[in-house]
């Protein structure tokens, strides 16, 4: 069953994502720390991060934080007494770790996130109804993660996608369009087309930096690179968000599709042309 999972790529820049549910922080001290004891605070918490993560052979590399500001104390504020004291989940919340690729965004990721806490972790929690995960609840959250049900949608008309594409890629050589790659809605590579592998279009991605949220059926274009046979190509990747997708529990997810080019060239209403292709067969369902 776990083989549907990726194993995590060695000497790979991983990123940890964190997605709390149900807490809010409670302030426990009334005194402000002083710049030397913030600072104390702050290194030991990072040289235990950086040792845990030494020790576990994942050497951290970035810290990413939001920090909330210092706030007003309310006026009804009084000390919280830890010990004895019940504490409703509202207040305990509950946070799930993900590992990821550095591509895969925040936000995109989190509605993967949010669908397994509701349909499948809420009740496994301290203050859930549920005893232990089964085997059919950790397959399906699996399925979830690893885009098993986009895999699916695209697989029944997986033939039919690769001949549009192949002769898309044809038909709009002359434009400097040299291959195309479709991806799940965190910008997981799921299919290639051209001369582009999945392997080379993680990489690819790995070195284009944040890749941007785009709106429906529209587009943004970002320069980025990949080694194949130690030669460095440079290519303009044309990001694509399609439109089209996957309908989880009420949740939408769509396909990108990712226009590769010669750097400089000039699609104009080429991305357009392609996702309406694609659309249109994927909508056959």
């Amino acid at each position: 069953m776990n083989n549907q999972i990726i194993e995590e790529p060695v000497e790979v820049p991983l990123k940890l994502l964190f997605y709390e549910y149900g807490g809010k922080p409670k302030l426990t001290d009334k005194s402000k720390y002083d710049a030397t004891t913030a600072f104390e605070l702050n290194a030991g918490l990072i040289a235990a991060l950086s040792e845990f993560a030494r020790l576990l052979k994942r050497p951290m590399t970035g810290l990413l934080f939001n920090y909330m500001g210092e706030g007003e104390l309310p006026d009804n504020w009084k000390p919280v007494n830890v010990e004895g004291e019940k504490h409703s989940e509202n207040e305990i919340g509950t946070i799930i770790t993900v590992r990821c690729d550095v591509y895969n965004h925040y936000l995109e990721v989190k509605k993967k996130v949010d669908l397994i806490y509701e349909k499948y972790v809420k009740d496994f929690t301290p203050f859930g109804s549920g005893g232990m995960m089964d085997e059919e609840t950790i397959t399906n959250i699996i399925r979830v993660l690893s885009d098993e049900p986009a895999k699916e949608k695209l697989a029944k008309h997986s033939e039919v996608i690769r001949d549009t594409s192949l002769n898309f890629l044809e038909d709009m050589n002359s434009y400097g369009l040299e291959s195309i790659m479709i991806t799940s809605c965190d910008f997981t590579p799921l299919a290639t087309f051209g001369d582009l592998s999945l392997i080379e279009g993680e990489n690819l991605l790995r070195n284009l930096g944040d890749v941007p949220l785009v709106d429906t059926y529209s587009w943004k274009y970002r320069e980025s690179r990949f080694v194949r046979s130690k030669v460095e190509i440079r290519v303009w990747n044309y990001i694509v968000n399609s439109g089209a997708g996957i309908t989880l529990e009420g949740q939408f997810q769509p396909f990108y599709y990712m226009l590769m080019c010669t750097p400089g060239s000039f699609l104009g209403e080429v991305p357009q042309q392609y996702y309406t292709l694609i659309n249109n067969i994927l909508l056959e369902d």
